[in-house]
């Protein structure tokens, strides 16, 4: 009886450990690591990145737009002017793509590329940006809607516009008295701006969200069914530096939840990869979620500059880079390692 007891007892802890064993693991299977530190790119802020394929990228930094064909190790400059400012570049396919920013920090700029990002050509602009008491001057963000349409934002309103024969066709400006730093379009056709103490919907016309004019996003993000505001109280409002915020609200913007882990920096910017959430920021900060930003836990990093863009090709595959010509890539831990 003793032996078929143990035996029993023996069964059920084996059965109990193998569940265990296959239970899918809460943390993420790989780790980052530095892959170049570029001084190809001026040592300046690489403040956004994308990639084609594991080979294939390009970067933006304020002075120059780069590629790489060594999946980031090395970066080639193809653009660079020392009176042009470059701040956001969005890809409506793999060929096609624009960079916006300005010329002289006076004049609105648009770049396009055709093919791939290998070639940039300035494209004429509509003479009504100019004009009047709100004129732009400098364009941040862009993003294309689910029509094909191309939507920006800059220090002086939002526009709808096309390209064609190489011009910016404007079908719309909407004048804004606050500066909007992001802009992002959603599958059902809805746009959103954030900016300085301002966030618009285009749900039946420019709805403006009401925040503390303390408040000021440097990022907007639709993920699924949530919009995400990624940003800082000015040091006016609270003590000592800036404080961060992530905003996160469920029901298109009616409320928000305040979703920043415990940090010491501004959140930068957050992605999805699979199930995962992660959040990058100031000083080398990385956190990553399981459960869409309830909670967080704090990935280790390898460096303290400052973490400005996140892309995912998929879920083993990632990049992020940063201040001081940072670049880290994604790799998945095997063997122990």
């Amino acid at each position: 009886m003793k032996y078929i007891i143990l035996t029993a007892m023996f069964g059920v802890t084996a059965v109990v450990l193998l569940s265990l064993h296959r239970l899918p693991k809460e943390e993420p299977a790989g780790e980052w690591r530095i892959l170049a530190r570029s001084d190809l790119m001026h040592g300046s802020r690489l403040s956004q990145v994308k990639f084609f394929d594991k080979k294939s990228g390009i970067v933006l930094s304020p002075g120059a737009i780069g590629l790489t064909n060594d999946g980031g190790k090395s970066w080639t400059v193809v653009q660079a002017s020392e009176n042009q400012g470059y701040y956001s570049l969005v890809f409506a396919d793999a060929r096609n793509g624009i960079v916006v920013g300005a010329l002289n920090n006076e004049v609105p700029l648009v770049l396009q590329t055709t093919d791939g990002g290998y070639s940039w050509q300035t494209l004429d602009l509509h003479p009504d940006l100019f004009n009047g008491d709100r004129k732009i001057s400098t364009f941040l963000d862009a993003c294309f809607d689910s029509t094909g349409k191309l939507w920006i934002v800059g220090n002086r309103g939002i526009i709808n516009a096309s390209v064609k024969e190489n011009r910016l066709n404007v079908a719309s400006v909407h004048p804004t008295s606050d500066i909007l730093y992001s802009v992002a379009c959603t599958q059902d056709g809805r746009i959103w701006a954030a900016g300085q103490g301002t966030v618009l919907s285009s749900d039946h016309g420019w709805q403006r969200k009401q925040f503390d004019r303390n408040y000021y996003f440097g990022k907007v993000k639709v993920i699924a069914n949530d919009i995400w505001l990624l940003g800082g109280i000015h040091p006016n409002a609270v003590s000592g530096a800036d404080s961060g915020v992530l905003l996160r609200s469920s029901n298109s913007g009616n409320t928000w939840e305040n979703k920043l882990p415990k940090s010491d920096g501004l959140p930068y910017d957050l992605v999805k990869s699979d199930n995962t959430l992660w959040l990058i920021g100031a000083s080398g900060q990385i956190h990553y979620s399981k459960d869409n930003g309830d909670s967080w836990m704090k990935f280790p990093s390898p460096t303290n500059a400052d973490l400005l863009s996140v892309y995912f090709l998929d879920q083993q595959t990632g990049w992020i880079t940063g201040d001081r010509g940072t670049v880290l890539e994604y790799v998945i831990r095997r063997n122990g390692e």
